[in-house]
C-alpha cells in the first residue's frame, strides 16, 4: 500500500464529508439513466498485455476478472448518478461510500473470444432510497467489426456514508420514455 497513508487524516477527511450527505432524498434533483450511462472497452485484440491479463492457462477469457470489471463499473455508474448540488466543484472525493450489495443475474448470450475487444456499457436502471441497481452490457467485436452482445448482468449497489456507518441516500431516477418504464420496472421487481 501506500507508504504516506495515515488513518487518524484519512478518518478525518471522511468526517469532514459528512455535512454533505444528503438528509432527504426529496432535495436531491433527479436524474435520468442517461445522465449514468458510460461504456469502457478491454482491448483484449489491440493490447496483447491486457490480453495475457484475460486470459487463461487453456486459452480462454478469465470470466472472474470480467466480472471484477463489471463489478467497479458497476459503483462507477452509481456514482456517475449522484449529483449533489451541495457539493463544492473542488471537493476530490465522494461523501459517499459506495458497496455491492449483490450480484442479481448474469446472462451469457454467446461465446467470450481472448483475442477481440470487450465493450462494457451500462447504467442506473432503478432507484430505491438508499441503493440502486446498475444494469451491464458487455459486447465483443467481432471479425466483420460489429459489437456482438455476449453478457448481461445487473448489480444491486447501496450507497453509505463517508464512515460507512449508516446509509444515504441517492437521487430519485425520473423516468420518461416507455423503454426507461419497462426497465424500472423489471429492477422494481428484482429488488423486491
Amino acid at each position: 500500500g501506500p507508504s504516506t497513508y495515515d488513518p487518524q487524516e484519512y478518518n478525518r477527511r471522511r468526517q469532514e464529508l459528512l455535512k454533505y450527505v444528503p438528509k432527504d432524498q426529496d432535495a436531491l434533483p433527479k436524474r435520468r439513466m442517461i445522465d449514468s450511462f458510460d461504456s469502457a472497452v478491454i482491448p483484449l485484440g489491440s493490447n496483447k498485455k491486457i490480453r495475457d491479463r484475460y486470459m487463461t492457462h487453456l486459452g480462454g477469457v478469465r470470466v472472474g476478472r470480467l466480472l471484477e470489471d463489471m463489478d467497479i463499473f458497476a459503483v462507477h455508474l452509481v456514482f456517475k448518478h449522484a449529483l449533489l448540488p451541495d457539493l463544492p466543484a473542488d471537493t476530490k472525493q465522494s461523501p459517499f461510500s459506495i458497496v455491492t450489495a449483490l450480484v442479481d443475474r448474469i446472462a451469457m448470450h454467446g461465446t467470450l473470444v481472448p483475442d477481440a475487444d470487450i465493450r462494457m456499457s451500462g447504467h442506473v436502471t432503478w432507484v430505491g432510497r438508499t441503493s440502486a441497481e446498475s444494469t451491464l452490457v458487455l459486447e465483443q467485436q467481432r471479425e466483420d467489426g460489429k459489437w456482438e452482445q455476449v453478457t448481461e448482468a445487473s448489480f444491486v449497489l447501496v450507497a453509505r456514508d463517508p464512515l460507512n456507518t449508516k446509509g444515504a441516500v441517492l437521487n430519485p431516477l425520473c423516468i420518461e420514455t416507455d423503454e426507461e418504464k419497462s426497465l424500472f420496472q423489471k429492477g422494481h421487481h428484482n429488488n423486491m
